[in-house]
């Protein structure tokens, strides 16, 4: 409902007559400066805010009544203004009053002044009455929305302990909303960045967010990518003795993040062991320094057989990890002839 004051200085109709026939040049009659009704639309039964202003050139007190064809008007005890005003030889004063609406229609406030000798009349056309509100137009909320994106890279290295693995990071922009939410790999996180933590492979992990607003809900979802690295095998060296008959083991040093950390035996993968060349026979494989933290030590056991010098006996080394990720590493010499 628009609500402005309307200014009667303006649109103010005046007159005046002499009420006991003082001739106008012994007596002046007011003069109504305004006349302000606020707001200036009502409903039937509200209230608005009246305010009259007026002078007399001749300093003389003044009266002032008002009265509406669609309600009720009351005036208070006038306040005068004289000294504010700062106006030598008149006088000035304000009345302040309701005006009480009580049937619908464009009103005129008419409002009456006069000195005891003779009053001057003006009017404002308010305020405008109403028999109910006019709701204002309701304005429908604007949906929201959200684009999810990852802060760099979108792919990197899982592991199975939360420790050691790969954490990506993901930037929510969204509008018009009041509250966000993580789910998917990013569970637990808060605000506009989520953190997914990778511990397993593939492309089966998603950040997802949701926001919410008046407008309703929007979400959006990126895919996390977790990769494995290959495990390295060392050759650990010195290189053992290669005797007719006699039995020779190669060591072998296997690295891989899937060694780190509290995981299970049955995660850690696997190792095995054979040979290549003519002069050497497989015997067995062992592991130890399995409690070692990111590593193991792979030991390849041979058995030197009989033939001519110059051909070679290889130790072949593997492990896998539980991920099925093969590292592989070979060593090897020409054992001495052997009958």
């Amino acid at each position: 409902m628009m609500r402005r004051a309307l200014l009667a200085a303006a649109v103010l109709a005046l007159a005046s007559c002499s009420d006991d026939g003082i001739s106008p040049t012994t007596n002046r009659a007011p003069e109504i400066l305004s006349i302000v009704v606020t707001p200036d639309t009502l409903v039937v039964g509200e209230t608005a805010s009246v305010a009259i202003t007026a002078s007399d050139a001749d300093g003389d007190a003044m009266m002032a009544s008002a009265v509406a064809s669609h309600g009720t008007v009351r005036l208070e005890a006038p306040v005068d203004e004289t000294a504010a005003a700062g106006t030598t030889g008149q006088r000035r004063m304000r009345w302040h009053g309701t005006f009480t609406a009580i049937s619908a229609g464009e009103d005129q406030t008419r409002v009456t002044v006069g000195d005891g000798h003779s009053s001057s009349m003006g009017f404002v056309s308010a305020p405008r009455v109403v028999a109910s509100a006019v709701a204002s137009p309701t304005a429908t909320p604007t949906p929201p929305t959200v684009r999810l994106e990852a802060v760099g890279d979108w792919r990197c290295h899982a592991h199975p302990d939360e420790r050691y693995t790969c954490r990506l990071e993901y930037t929510a922009t969204a509008t018009d909303y009041n509250t966000i939410g993580w789910g998917g790999c990013c569970a637990g996180s808060s605000g506009t960045t989520g953190t997914c933590v990778l511990t397993a492979l593939g492309a089966n992990n998603t950040c997802q967010v949701e926001v919410a607003g008046r407008g309703g809900s929007a979400s959006a979802s990126a895919v996390a990518t977790g990769q494995n690295d290959r495990p390295r095998l060392d050759f650990l060296g010195p290189w053992p003795p290669l005797s007719c008959g006699a039995e020779a083991t190669f060591s072998f040093r296997v690295v891989d993040d899937q060694l780190k950390g509290s995981v299970p035996s049955s995660q850690r993968g696997g190792g095995r062991g054979w040979v290549s060349g003519t002069r050497c026979a497989f015997v067995r494989t062992t592991v130890d320094n399995a409690a070692a933290d990111g590593y193991v030590d792979l030991h390849v056991t041979v058995r030197v057989t009989s033939g001519p010098y110059g051909e070679y006996c290889i130790a072949e080394a593997a492990w896998t990890d539980p991920w099925d990720e093969t590292g592989r590493n070979s060593a090897g010499n020409p054992p001495p002839a052997c009958p």
